[in-house]
């Protein structure tokens, strides 16, 4: 596993699904035709980073493998629903 690093810091008055675009446009200048790539993201960031990959910007969901989030302004996870219905604590259960 190769750890390649990639910064980027953003200004808070652009809407998330300009960073999506950001990050998108970014993974696919600096690990063009990379795979399996695991995004961490801080506080907003790693909100734009988990938009990007759910929202597929950049064709992003066939690149990344895992989305860490540190700090990040997200529903916990029992917010969230599976297809079908139902909550995610429900289908791990």
């Amino acid at each position: 596993m190769a750890l390649e690093p990639l910064q980027r810091c953003y200004p808070n008055d652009v809407d998330i699904k300009t960073w999506a675009n950001n990050i998108a446009d970014s993974i696919d200048r600096h690990f063009h035709n990379k795979k399996d790539l695991i995004l961490i993201g801080h506080s907003a960031g790693g909100k734009a980073a988990l938009y990007a990959v759910a929202h597929n910007v950049g064709d992003l969901a066939d690149k990344v493998v895992l989305v860490v989030t540190i700090n990040s302004p997200v529903k916990s996870l029992d917010e969230y629903y599976v297809t079908g219905g139902g909550s995610v604590l429900d289908y791990c259960r």
